[in-house]
């Protein structure tokens, strides 16, 4: 069965969304899970359990994230099958997608949608038309101070920002 390297593909990915800047790790996960709840996440981030103990929902993938400090930690789970293999480039993209939205500060269900949309376009995009896909990939990683923003601000109501300096205007 043919695994992707997790660090290869972070090393592709990461510099065309623009996350250099960003200190990021992956690691596989066998039979991974979300928190089941905040409770769980807490202990989780205190130390005091791995990333192994959650016992919510099966996940093919997980961000758990700091968007002040601009770090993450990715876990994807460990593929069993060459079908659950071929899922992984697109749930890498999926989760590093989360970075570049988390400075939307958008409810998590509307992020969720940005990203659900945008992960298999990126990834079907890049086996079919890399080129044209690392130029979307750059234009979004640049963008992410607007364009995924303004979008996600969009779907919440509130006004746009203006494209010149990124803020929003003055109601």
């Amino acid at each position: 069965m043919n695994i992707p390297d997790l660090q290869a593909q972070l090393g592709y990915w990461a510099p065309l969304l623009k996350l250099q800047a960003h200190d990021i790790t992956m690691q596989y996960v066998p039979d991974l899970r979300a928190p089941a709840s905040r409770e769980e996440l807490e202990t989780f981030l205190t130390g005091r359990m791995g990333v192994e103990g959650f016992t919510g929902p099966w996940v093919w993938g997980l961000n758990i994230g700091n968007p002040d400090s601009r770090k993450a930690r990715i876990f994807i789970r460990q593929p069993q099958t060459e079908a659950e293999a071929a899922e992984v480039p697109e749930t890498i993209v999926h989760e590093l997608l989360h970075c570049v939205t988390a400075a939307a500060e958008a409810p998590a269900v509307i992020d969720e949608q940005i990203v659900w949309t945008l992960a298999p376009l990126l990834t079907q995009l890049q086996q079919q038309e890399p080129q044209r896909a690392r130029v979307l990939a750059r234009a979004m990683g640049r963008q992410e101070k607007t364009l995924l923003v303004q979008g996600a601000r969009a779907a919440e109501g509130k006004p746009m920002a203006d494209n010149a300096t990124g803020t929003a205007p003055k109601p």
